[in-house]
């Protein structure tokens, strides 16, 4: 992944804020998260039942798998309670940041229908073209 590409939250200080607030904040509803492989359970829980379509890849776990485990236990039962009991929102969204999205056109594909003539000119034009 290129660099550039990747965005912090950084107020997302819960699984729950940075879910909410890149709809909020980020304007998006399709994303990938990159975190452990036992937190992709909990955050792609909560996007679905946001209405977000979120993809998450996993990287490698702590080796002390114990401690973790015990703390997702608890995580798990918290996202439930904040969804279902306490409709819980982000405890700081900010200001509208909208994350721009970049789609590649193959050069097969100049015609396809879901690309505007402007996105194909602007797409163009960052190719160097």
């Amino acid at each position: 992944v290129d660099p550039s590409d990747i965005v912090l939250d950084y107020a997302g200080f819960r699984t729950l804020d940075s879910i909410v607030r890149t709809r909020k904040v980020f304007d998006t509803n399709d994303f990938i998260i990159i975190t452990q492989r036992f937190h992709c359970e909990r955050a792609l829980f909560i996007a679905l039942h946001m209405g977000i379509q979120a993809q998450c890849y996993a990287v490698p776990s702590p080796k002390d798998m114990l401690s973790v485990r015990i703390r997702e236990f608890a995580a798990r039962f918290g996202a439930l309670a904040d969804l279902y009991i306490f409709k819980r929102e982000p405890r700081f969204l900010g200001p509208l940041v909208p994350i721009p999205a970049m789609h590649q056109v193959p050069e097969d594909a100049q015609g396809y229908p879901a690309v505007t003539p402007e996105q194909l000119l602007e797409l163009q034009k960052k190719q160097g073209k």
